[in-house]
């Protein structure tokens, strides 16, 4: 655009203006940023969550999901949420994503889900204990009733 000012002696100058705005930055915040499944028995499981937001101000970039990867243990996976590859979060917008332990056998397990995005990585760290129950639990006795 153009300002044109006026001088006291009746002189007018223009003066042109030009400029960019800029838009900022998104904001990746991931919380929980660590799941302890806790003690799990071998064969069961159990689900826990956690959040991915763009916790930037109203008027910033929206924050895309470009990947999300789960690395560690095979007793961890990723089995349900509302995040999916591709996904873009404006700001105050979140999604969560949901991980399932299931423990195959009496060990400390651990693991990790990596979230990548337009504005840089956050890692959830994993861990969980499986136990087996106690085998009288099982016995053919309990079974039969008696």
């Amino acid at each position: 655009g153009n300002v044109a000012v006026a001088t006291a002696d009746g002189q007018s100058e223009t003066v042109v203006l030009s400029g960019e705005g800029e838009l900022l930055p998104a904001e990746l915040v991931v919380a929980p940023t660590e799941l302890d499944f806790g003690d799990v028995a071998v064969t069961l499981d159990e689900t826990l969550s956690f959040e991915i937001s763009n916790a930037a101000q109203s008027n910033a970039a929206s924050l895309t999901l470009s990947a999300i990867n789960l690395s560690g243990a095979a007793q961890f996976a990723i089995t349900g949420g509302d995040c999916a590859v591709g996904a873009v979060l404006a700001p105050s917008e979140s999604c969560t994503v949901e991980v399932t332990f299931t423990p195959t056998a009496a060990q400390t397990s651990s693991g990790a889900v990596t979230v990548t995005t337009s504005s840089g990585s956050e890692t959830v760290m994993l861990d969980g204990e499986g136990f087996l129950l106690p085998d009288e639990l099982f016995s053919d006795r309990f079974e039969a009733g008696n």
